[in-house]
């Protein structure tokens, strides 16, 4: 049985489980067609034979083509998952998506949080002689000319639209389903994770064990606002590492 949320005096009930797959589905759909709409210049100046002959992980590293694909569809997906957070009846856009203030003792104890994690990962990193960083990362930066827009893409864009996805959109139709709470954050990272398919397996149980921490942050301070800065502030530091790493 699906609860009913409460603004204020007004009761309303979010999107049901498969309404919210249904939505999510159609924003990743929309970031697709926007991701290879965007990427058409880039086959006509590579060729054809030479994107096919590509392999993913070689185009994942072209930082022209990731900010070319990465910027306008995660701009169209953000636009489109405010567009549908109006159109639940009885309830505002920042309500459904959970967009408020916290606290500053939350913002602060969940950064700090945050940083702890990303430091014990470094550590079991280090024990386990991974890189400091993923290669994709040194690979994508490495270009100068596209370092500023790459930073705005990682530190802002992308971790306001994933965010608004999956600790958003997702995360209020599911986690008032029969999935529940710890069911919505399992599911969801799982998901989050799948999207960074350009990382190696150790790099992807970081980001799993990240998403856990995410999702809980947005149910316990029950403000999305709380995981954006953290995904903004471990991707900022990703970055400082990789600037210090090739010493620019």
């Amino acid at each position: 049985m699906i609860e009913t949320a409460r603004v204020g005096q007004v009761s309303w009930t979010p999107w049901g489980f498969w309404a919210t797959v249904g939505l999510g589905l159609l924003v990743l759909v929309v970031y697709g067609i926007v991701a290879v709409l965007a990427v058409t210049p880039f086959v006509g100046d590579m060729g054809e034979a030479n994107v096919a002959s590509a392999s993913v992980e070689e185009l994942m590293q072209n930082p022209a083509l990731l900010i070319a694909t990465t910027l306008p569809s995660a701009v169209a997906g953000i636009l489109l998952i405010l567009l549908i957070a109006t159109r639940r009846k009885g309830v505002s856009w920042t309500q459904y998506l959970a967009i408020h203030r916290p606290t500053l003792k939350e913002l602060f104890t969940w950064i700090v949080i945050a940083a702890v994690v990303v430091a014990l990962l470094g550590v079991i990193g280090m024990l386990l002689d991974q890189p400091a960083v993923p290669d994709w990362w040194l690979s994508v930066f490495g270009e100068s000319s596209t370092r500023l827009l790459l930073v705005l893409t990682v530190v802002v864009v992308a971790p306001l639209f994933e965010e608004l996805l999956f600790r958003g959109l997702l995360f209020t139709g599911w986690s008032q389903s029969k999935l529940g709470v710890t069911g919505t954050i399992l599911l969801t990272t799982v998901l989050w994770t799948a999207l960074h398919a350009q990382y190696q397996a150790f790099d992807l149980a970081q980001v799993f064990v990240l998403g856990i921490f995410l999702g809980v942050a947005r149910h316990r301070t029950g403000s999305l606002v709380v995981p954006v800065v953290m995904h903004a502030f471990v991707n900022m530091l990703a970055c400082l590492q990789v600037a210090y790493l090739l010493e620019v």
